[in-house]
């Protein structure tokens, strides 16, 4: 809410602050361009120069300072928890629909595959991958258990491990190790197929 009407998240960052974004890029252009001077100036052992960049500085760095306090009071105007609770929805719909993303679920809690996104209009935030699964797994008792000296095969292990452990909800029994040699007939059979 600003002045006691709702106003939506775009029109607040773009209107209701566009004098302070405005200033603050100009301030930020300013403090980069007394920066080169000043460095310029203490290159070339112009102490002159130097003192005057560093007033320019210094005034510069004021304003942005004053536009930051400006910027800073004006944020709690906006109702972030009435604009999660009110507007987020049908804006967030419209910007999935517009890039072809399909999204299942509604308010508060969506999937966007393969994201899923919630909104907690109390705290005022939105949250990407809430999945709140934490794997109650010892990472180097998993890669000690392939039993292999390839790093790729203990990764691909460990992954079917927490996927499996994700899935059911228990801890897998597994086991994996090197590859036996093929018997002499397997590897006569896949030359044949080789050539074909």
């Amino acid at each position: 809410m600003t002045g006691g009407i709702f106003v939506d998240l775009d029109h607040f960052l773009d209107e209701e602050l566009e004098n302070e974004r405005r200033e603050l890029l100009d301030k930020k252009r300013q403090v980069s361009g007394h920066q080169s001077k000043l460095e310029k100036a203490l290159r070339n052992g112009d102490l002159d120069q130097v003192y005057r960049t560093i007033v320019w500085l210094e005034a510069a760095l004021a304003k942005q300072q004053e536009t930051l306090l400006n910027l800073k009071e004006k944020l709690p105007t906006f109702d972030v928890a009435a604009y999660l609770q009110e507007e987020f929805e049908p804006g967030f719909l419209v910007a999935c629909q517009t890039h072809g993303l399909k999204v299942t679920g509604s308010f508060p809690a969506y999937e966007v595959f393969p994201f899923r996104v919630r909104v907690y209009p109390e705290r005022g935030t939105i949250e990407i991958n809430d999945y709140g699964w934490e794997p109650k797994a010892d990472i180097d008792v998993i890669l000690e258990a392939t039993k292999h000296a390839r790093l790729r095969t203990k990764i691909r292990y460990a992954l079917e491990y927490l996927d499996l452990m994700y899935l059911y909800g228990e801890e897998p029994c597994l086991s994996a190790g090197a590859p036996e040699e093929p018997a002499m007939d397997e590897m006569v059979a896949g030359e044949d197929t080789v050539g074909s």
